[in-house]
C-alpha cells in the first residue's frame, strides 16, 4: 500500500517494475514487504539509476568470512543460489556465530535474519524439521553477493575483470585458457581439489560468471538435449549475442588431456547440450563449445 501512494504521490508508475526488482522480496506473514531505506533513496536520488543503498550503510566483512569459511558444501550451496537454483534449509532463530562455526550449515539461518536471502514454502523434512525455500531477494541483494565474489577472486592485473571481459568480447580460446589458469593458480587449495576437483572447479567457475547474470541466463547442471549441460550461458540482450556450452573434466595425472579435451566437446556434440542456446541466438555460428579440462591445478581450454 505505500509503495502504491508514492508510486502515486510522485508519479512514478512507470518506476513501479524497478523498484519491484531491486528492493522487494522480503514478507512478514502475508505481507509483502519493500525496504523502505532504498526505496526512499532511489526516489530521492532520481533521475540516477537504481543502486544498492541499504547494502552501503555497514560493512560487509563478516558476512563473506564466514562464506569464505564454509567449506565445499557451502560453496556449491551458493552456487545453486547464484544460479536461481533452489536449496531448502530449517531456519534457527537463535542462530549465533558459535553455531556457525560448529555447523556451516548455518550460515543460511544467519544470512536469512541478516536480511540476504528469502524464505518461503515450509515443508518438512523427513526427520519432522520445517524446510524453507531459500533465494536472493532482489537486485540489491544480488549486487551483495557480486561484491563477495569480487571480494574472494579479483586480483590485482586481470583475474575476475579479465573473465568478464573474455565472454563479452568474445576472445580467443586461449586467452580463457590463461585466465582460468592464473586464478587456479592463485586461489584454488589442492586440498580442496584432491576431493571433488570438477565438483569444486565447476562451483568455482560458475561463481565467478554469476556476475554476467543480467546479460546471460547461465544454468547450472540443467537438461538439456539428451543430456545435462555442466553450465549454458544463454544470451538474454543483443548486444553480447554469442551463447556458451562449457564442459567440465577432472582427469588423472597419466590421462592425455588433448585426448580428454577432444571427448568433451564431442560430448557436447552428442548429446546436443547446445539446443536451448541455439534456439535463443542470430545464428549458429554465434555458439561457442569450450571443453574445461582440469588435471591438478593444470587447466587447459579447448573449443
Amino acid at each position: 500500500m505505500e509503495i502504491a501512494k508514492i508510486l502515486t504521490d510522485f508519479s512514478l508508475s512507470d518506476h513501479e517494475e524497478t523498484i519491484r526488482e531491486w528492493y522487494d522480496g522480503y514478507s512478514f506473514g502475508e505481507q509483502t514487504i519493500y525496504n523502505p531505506w532504498s526505496v526512499t533513496n532511489y526516489v530521492d536520488n532520481l533521475p540516477d539509476p537504481p543502486g544498492p543503498h541499504w547494502f552501503n550503510t555497514s560493512s560487509n566483512i563478516l558476512v563473506y568470512e564466514e562464506l569464505i569459511k564454509g567449506g565445499i558444501e557451502i560453496k556449491r550451496d551458493l552456487e545453486k543460489i547464484l544460479s536461481g537454483e533452489e536449496i531448502r534449509y530449517p531456519i534457527t532463530e537463535t542462530i549465533t556465530f558459535s553455531d556457525i562455526g560448529r555447523k556451516p550449515a548455518n550460515i543460511w539461518s544467519f544470512l536469512y535474519f541478516s536480511g540476504y536471502l528469502r524464505a518461503d514454502d515450509p515443508r518438512q523434512d523427513i526427520r519432522g524439521r520445517s524446510t524453507y525455500r531459500l533465494a536472493i531477494p532482489n537486485k540489491e541483494i544480488g549486487y551483495a553477493y557480486e561484491s563477495f565474489i569480487d571480494s574472494m577472486y579479483t586480483k590485482p592485473g586481470g583475474g575476475l575483470d579479465a573473465l568478464m571481459d573474455w565472454f563479452v568480447d568474445n576472445n580467443p580460446v586461449n586467452d580463457l585458457e590463461e585466465v582460468l589458469q592464473s586464478l587456479s593458480i592463485s586461489l584454488l587449495s589442492i586440498y580442496d581439489l584432491a576431493k571433488l576437483p570438477e565438483a569444486v572447479f565447476h562451483a568455482f567457475v560458475l561463481g565467478l560468471l554469476a556476475n554476467l547474470r543480467y546479460v546471460y541466463d547461465i544454468r547450472s547442471n540443467t537438461e538439456s538435449g539428451l543430456g545435462r549441460a555442466d553450465i549454458l550461458m544463454i544470451p538474454k540482450t543483443s548486444m553480447y549475442p554469442t551463447g556458451y556450452v562449457i564442459e567440465f573434466k577432472s582427469i588423472k595425472p597419466d590421462e592425455d588431456i588433448e585426448v580428454q579435451a577432444e571427448a568433451a566437446l564431442l560430448q557436447i556434440q552428442e548429446k546436443q547440450y547446445d539446443v536451448p542456446v541455439r534456439s535463443a541466438v542470430i545464428s549458429p555460428d554465434n555458439v561457442r563449445h569450450l571443453a574445461v579440462i582440469l588435471q591438478g591445478k593444470k587447466v587447459i581450454v579447448r573449443e
